[in-house]
């Protein structure tokens, strides 16, 4: 389920294989206190909520959603900031339930992730990311503030989150042919594609003056004449140093009609492959087009978007199972959640 935190990237050296760099460690960053730099004031910590007796603070969340935080301070401001960063707090507070539901799940089976299965990972690890150097490992978790047992911890939760969402929700999702074909069907306007034209294009700006215009539109008119005359658009293209298309001939590559501005595609419309337009003038450019190509809107055939189809509909799947498997396990939970807002 899409939120502001699945939008944000993983932060830290250690954050391209690690989907959080590990809270046990980042929380020494935020030494029971975290701060806010857009206010410069500093929220003493506390708890955010218990899972099952074990608690969630209030830093823990904070440092979750420190990159999102980020993004939204650069990009926000005033209220609608802060309410934006409220959300993104009660997000990563869920987040982190969820988080603790399943590791407890975890804990109440009977079969237990095998210490080889994490050895195993942390190899892959080293080799891939420190050529095989593991003092390399150990000098990256002193930069990121992390003890090799709070990592080795970390690298063993997210295998075992893994694993459990697998079991009770990658495992259990299927899809059948005939739910792929009836959905196509059903939807078939969906699949639909937009007309596409594929244009080359020599355009000269208008000037500022004019005197700069006139003489613009002079010279966009003799390029007309020589095109009707028979020379080549293509090399002409080439020859306008102000044509940003220049190096390419002036070809634009295919594009819905729906991407082109609109007085080159009403200008195009007409046209027929290997036709040029009539001098297009607007406020800030003269053009000149020429069709290379044309394809009309048409409904992709079905074995063209059966593998899309399938994809989709397994990942429909999936998020109402994980929902169901996740309310399942909070109605066996005892859960506390407090009433925190750090940026109210």
């Amino acid at each position: 389920m899409k939120n502001l935190l699945s939008e944000c990237a993983p932060v830290g050296r250690l954050g391209s294989w690690l989907r959080v760099v590990s809270l046990a460690g980042m929380v020494v960053f935020a030494a029971g206190a975290a701060a806010d730099p857009a206010t410069n004031r500093v929220f003493v910590d506390g708890l955010a909520a218990r899972v099952n007796g074990k608690a969630i603070t209030v830093s823990e969340v904070l440092v979750y959603v420190e990159p999102v935080r980020r993004q939204l301070v650069r990009a926000y401001s005033g209220a609608d900031l802060q309410d934006r960063m409220n959300k993104a707090f009660l997000e990563a507070l869920d987040q982190m339930i969820e988080r603790h539901l399943i590791l407890d799940a975890y804990e109440l089976q009977e079969r237990k992730l095998p210490d080889w299965v994490i050895d195993q990972r942390i190899s892959e690890i080293v080799h891939e990311s420190f050529d095989g150097d593991r003092a390399a490992l150990v000098r990256a978790l002193a930069q990121d503030r992390l003890t090799y047992d709070q990592w080795r911890n970390e690298i063993q939760n997210q295998i075992i989150l893994a694993a459990m969402r697998q079991s009770y929700v990658g495992d259990m999702v299927v899809v059948s042919p005939r739910a792929v074909s009836d959905h196509y069907e059903q939807h078939r306007e969906t699949y639909r594609t937009s007309e596409e034209v594929r244009l080359r294009v020599i355009e000269l700006t208008t000037g500022s003056t004019p005197e700069e215009v006139a003489r613009q539109r002079r010279q966009a008119e003799q390029l007309l004449a020589r095109l009707k005359a028979g020379e080549d658009f293509t090399v002409l293209a080439r020859q306008q140093a102000d044509n940003p298309r220049a190096a390419e001939g002036g070809d634009m590559g295919w594009l819905p009609v729906s991407h082109v501005r609109t007085e080159l595609a009403d200008a195009a419309g007409p046209l027929r492959p290997g036709e040029i337009s009539r001098l297009i003038e607007t406020p800030d450019r003269f053009y000149l087009v020429k069709l290379e190509g044309r394809k009309a809107s048409a409904i992709q055939e079905f074995p063209a978007v059966r593998a899309a189809i399938e994809r989709d509909l397994r990942g429909q799947a999936a998020d109402r199972l994980y929902q169901a498997w996740i309310g399942r396990l909070r109605d066996q939970a005892i859960i506390q959640k407090f009433d925190v807002q750090p940026w109210a």
